[in-house]
Order: structure tokens, then C-alpha cells, then sequence
């Protein structure tokens, strides 16, 4: 009985470890290299933190959850997605040269 549940704390840990992974290639990268790779952002809030960019994602044509990034001065400073643990294999990941 122990292996399932080292097994289901593992893949737990690792869904977690995707969205970090893929979010934080994001760090630095320009607001119109974001723009350019995600396309328009579905919404956009300023704040004193900057201007957050929001990308809804989709499932069964309804918005499932969101990803975001912080925008200050050009670049991106900081992202949150509330797409759950499994969604992490799917985050968007930075394509681009640094």
C-alpha cells in the first residue's frame, strides 16, 4: 500500500515542478517577445507592481484556468498560474534566444 502512494506524491510533485519550470523561462524575457509567443493577453491590470498580462487557457471551450505575468519597465518580472497541478506539463514555455 505504500508504493501507490509514493508513486501519487511523486507525480503530485512533479506537476508542480513543470509549471515552475516552464513559467520561469519566462523571467526577463521582453513584453513584446511575451506578446509576440502567446499572442493578444486576455486581460491586462496595472497595478504598482507593474502591468499584469493574463492568458486564459481553455478546456471544452471554457476558460479553465489562467496564466499570468508581471511586466515592469519592459520586462518580465514575475508569473502565476492557477492551472492546478497536471496542467504544469502544459505552461507555456519561453521559445526564444537570450
Amino acid at each position: 500500500m505504500k508504493y501507490p502512494l509514493g508513486i501519487l506524491v511523486l507525480m503530485t510533485l512533479t506537476g508542480c515542478a513543470g509549471t515552475t519550470e516552464n513559467m520561469r523561462t519566462w523571467m526577463g524575457v521582453s513584453q513584446s517577445e511575451l506578446v509576440e509567443q502567446l499572442g493578444a493577453p486576455h486581460a491586462r491590470e496595472v497595478s504598482q507592481f507593474g502591468t499584469t498580462f493574463v492568458w486564459d487557457r481553455y478546456e471544452d471551450e471554457a476558460a479553465s484556468c489562467q496564466d499570468q505575468f508581471t511586466v515592469k519597465n519592459n520586462v518580465v518580472i514575475s508569473y502565476f498560474s492557477n492551472c492546478g497541478l497536471w496542467a504544469g506539463y502544459f505552461a507555456p514555455v519561453y521559445r526564444g534566444a537570450r
